[in-house]
């Protein structure tokens, strides 16, 4: 799951959750899906640890939040590891 730039970015996290109170869990999408993908034996990766960073920017473009190239390559990277580890 490639996660909301408003999760793993922890100042719009902050900002959108009004402090963690609308969403408790920062990784809030893999939250909502990680057990539906356990009770129909799926493999699912969150890719939320492989962005989150503090600001807007490190891994996005700030006009429109798509990944840049060091976001993009991280991605790459966190899901070239997981099928190297799993398959």
């Amino acid at each position: 799951f490639l996660p909301s730039r408003i999760s793993y970015i922890d100042e719009l996290y902050q900002l959108y959750s009004k402090n963690g109170t609308v969403f408790p869990d920062q990784d809030f999408l893999w939250n909502y899906v990680k057990n539906t993908c356990d009770k129909n034996s799926l493999s699912c990766l969150s890719l939320f640890k492989s962005l989150k960073t503090k600001n807007i920017g490190t891994y996005d473009f700030i006009h429109d939040g798509h990944l840049n190239n060091e976001g993009s390559t991280r991605v790459s990277n966190t899901i070239f590891k997981y099928l190297k580890d799993n398959i």
